[in-house]
C-alpha cells in the first residue's frame, strides 16, 4: 500500500494528505491512462478527457478557494466574531430580564407594545 504522500499527479496540492488526495490521484492517473489508451473508442476516450478535466478544475477551485480565505484572514475575523458574540451575551441577558419583567403601572406605552408582541 502506498503511503498518503505519494502523489500520482504534479498539480496535486502539497498541503494535502489522506485518503481524498490519494483517490483523486488514482482517479486522475486512471482516466489519463484510459485516455491515453482509448484511441481505437473514441467515446471513451472524450468521457476519460472529460472526466480528467473536471478534476483539474475542481483541484483548481478548490485551491484558489484556500488561498482567497488564507489571504483574507478568514479564520482571524471568524475569532473577533466570536469574541464579539460572547460579550453580547450580558446584554442580551439583560435585555431578556428587561422584557420579563413586568411593565410598570404608569408606562402604558410599554403595555400597549407588549400587547401587540404578545397576538
Amino acid at each position: 500500500m502506498a503511503p498518503d504522500n505519494v502523489r500520482g499527479d504534479a498539480t496535486t496540492p502539497k498541503d494535502e494528505s489522506g485518503w481524498k488526495s490519494t483517490a483523486v490521484s488514482a482517479a486522475k492517473l486512471f482516466l489519463r491512462t484510459v485516455e491515453r489508451a482509448s484511441d481505437a473508442f473514441p467515446p471513451l476516450k472524450s468521457v476519460a478527457g472529460g472526466l480528467c478535466a473536471i478534476l483539474d478544475n475542481c483541484e483548481v477551485r478548490s485551491n484558489f478557494v484556500r488561498s482567497i480565505r488564507d489571504a483574507h484572514g478568514f479564520p482571524q475575523q471568524t475569532k473577533v466574531n466570536k469574541r464579539t458574540i460572547e460579550s453580547l451575551g450580558s446584554r442580551v441577558e439583560a435585555l431578556v430580564e428587561s422584557l420579563c419583567a413586568p411593565a410598570s403601572e404608569d408606562d402604558f406605552k410599554e403595555k400597549a407594545r407588549r400587547k401587540k408582541l404578545a397576538r
